[in-house]
């Protein structure tokens, strides 16, 4: 007869987070617990923030072949550039173009991924090997307690800081579109909400 493993405690018990509910748990902590005055959800990566006027942008991954693949996007590119790394152009091809086209655009001021705790062990490695300069936010969910509970049902926590990098403070106008383009991302949600 094979022998019963021991009952885990609720310590050990990890429950299985979506994207969606990481990317609420990240408006929650960018919002309350760091006082961000705009939060967004997908229109500056996955969750944007900005704190001071400067953007802080997460990017939120659950599964670990995912994390990886995020090397390819242009943003990494000019942030391993921007922070002295070496650059592999097999991904991103011709480096003064895209560094010339996208420091237009980048304001990111600090850069995080956000996965579930059931992740965390893993994800630590890659980040300090292929992003060093990336920040990381673990989703934590409490068990027991639901949705309509009073008391928080999930939090994050701060596993590693992401890198400063100097880029100028937001204008009004690009908060202000910030904004607007976050009003359209409520509007589809509210229209998937509302369909049966």
């Amino acid at each position: 007869m094979p022998a019963v493993p021991e009952a885990a405690g609720a310590e050990d018990v990890l429950m299985k987070i979506s994207s969606d509910t990481v990317k609420a748990l990240c408006l929650q902590y960018w919002r309350y617990d760091r006082g961000a005055h705009i939060v967004t959800l997908e229109t500056q990566g996955d969750v944007g923030a900005v704190l001071k006027r400067f953007l802080i942008e997460t990017e939120v991954k659950v599964s670990i072949g995912d994390l990886r693949r995020d090397i390819r996007k242009p943003i990494h590119c000019y942030l391993r550039y921007f922070t002295g790394m070496s650059i592999d152009l097999g991904y991103w091809g011709n480096l003064p173009q895209l560094v010339n086209k996208y420091s237009k655009y980048i304001s990111d001021r600090q850069f995080y991924f956000a996965v579930p705790q059931e992740l965390e062990n893993k994800a630590v490695p890659i980040i300090e090997d292929m992003y060093p300069y990336a920040g990381l936010l673990v989703a934590k969910i409490n068990s027991g307690i639901g949705f309509n509970d009073a008391v928080r049902w999930g939090s994050i926590e701060l596993v590693k800081k992401s890198a400063i990098f100097p880029v100028p403070r937001l204008n009004t106008r690009c908060m202000a579109n910030m904004v607007k383009a976050q009003s359209a991302t409520l509007t589809r949600l509210s229209l998937k909400v509302g369909k049966p």
